[in-house]
């Protein structure tokens, strides 16, 4: 049956607060200016009788030596896959390896927490302070320095942008946290990036759309929905803990979301309505992502060596057992099914169709 987790617990989980250049309590080293990942990295081979053996195989566990957490992943094919974490690390997979980015800003140290793009010329990252990077094919610059509504008219800068998804070049959405711990939407229009503050809501964790007037976001208590024009509360109409922290979709009538309570929620066009796993609690989910409606994986964990991998195929979510490992915290999949999911401690797991 699955445990009750407590509002205390669930805000624990994510209550790390951003700063320039800083991190989350793993730390951080310098990382090594090229190389291959790191053989001896924790190994994801078959599991050991669980429901999904099968599925273990497909999943191979890696990591890139002396980087802290690795918050976010994402590709614009399969050798080319970009990975941001903290203390401004940015790693790149060019089909055979993973090699530090050096094409950076000098002295770039401010924590990443999402990576996105409509290209392989066209890459955004989003961070601490609300600093904007952009990739053109060539370097990573600025797009975005430390301002209102992340920063004071003291300059003391505790917003964050946190999550980033765009329906084109020209339509791109990052959430995040103002100053003030409000609910913060960032714009991309193709010319510029704009920001607005939510008043009523607090720190804004993820954003998913299926097109430029259907958006999602949530915090860890509320969604919000944009409708082309303005963005409005939106109830779950279930308990607060079925909030989802994380989003993904197929269309607009089929999004699904995980949280940190450990569920997994649907939206089917007319309600949400959380989805039934199978086995014990599964413990914190951080991110949700498939190739379409009838293969999707979660990832998550709540430590250094408790990871987490659900599958869901047939209509059903069932638990892939891995070794142990750092606890994954974002996912990226390809349509044919190859994967990246990264986590703490510069682990990575890569799943090969």
């Amino acid at each position: 049956m699955k445990k009750a987790w407590c509002l205390i617990a669930v805000l624990a989980l994510a209550a790390c607060e951003d700063e320039p250049g800083g991190g989350t309590s793993d730390g951080g080293v310098e990382v090594p200016d090229a190389g291959a990942p790191d053989a001896g990295g924790p190994d994801a081979g078959p599991g050991d009788g669980g429901q999904q053996e099968g599925e273990a195989s497909h999943w191979s566990a890696l990591s890139v030596p002396g980087v802290g957490t690795l918050n976010a992943v994402w590709g614009s094919g399969p050798k080319d896959v970009w990975a941001v974490g903290e203390s401004g690390f940015i790693v790149h997979w060019d089909g055979a390896q993973w090699t530090q980015e050096t094409r950076v800003p000098a002295d770039f140290a401010f924590t990443l927490h999402d990576v996105w793009g409509s290209s392989a010329q066209d890459v955004w990252a989003v961070g601490a302070a609300g600093v904007i990077l952009h990739f053109d094919g060539q370097a990573w610059q600025y797009a975005g320095i430390p301002e209102q509504p992340f920063c004071s008219p003291s300059n003391v800068c505790s917003g964050s942008l946190l999550a980033l998804w765009g329906s084109s070049a020209t339509d791109v959405w990052a959430v995040g946290k103002s100053d003030a711990s409000k609910g913060v939407v960032s714009h991309w229009d193709g010319t510029r990036w704009s920001h607005a503050v939510l008043e009523d809501v607090g720190r804004l964790e993820s954003v998913w759309g299926s097109g430029a007037t259907e958006v999602w976001a949530s915090s860890l208590t509320r969604l919000v929905r944009w409708n082309g024009a303005t963005w409005q509360a939106h109830s779950t109409g279930t308990s607060t803990f079925s909030v989802p922290t994380d989003l993904w979709g197929v269309a607009a009538n089929d999004v699904w979301g995980v949280n940190l309570a450990g569920e997994i929620s649907h939206w089917d066009g007319v309600r949400w309505a959380e989805v039934a796993l199978e086995g014990e609690d599964v413990g914190p989910l951080r991110a949700i992502a498939g190739t379409g409606a009838a293969q999707m994986w979660a990832v998550g964990g709540s430590s250094s060596s408790a990871r987490t991998l659900l599958h869901w195929e047939g209509g059903t979510w069932k638990r892939v057992e891995l070794a142990a490992g750092p606890a994954l915290v974002d996912l990226w999949v390809l349509p044919g099914g190859e994967a990246w999911a990264v986590g703490l401690q510069g682990s990575l797991l890569h799943r090969q169709p």
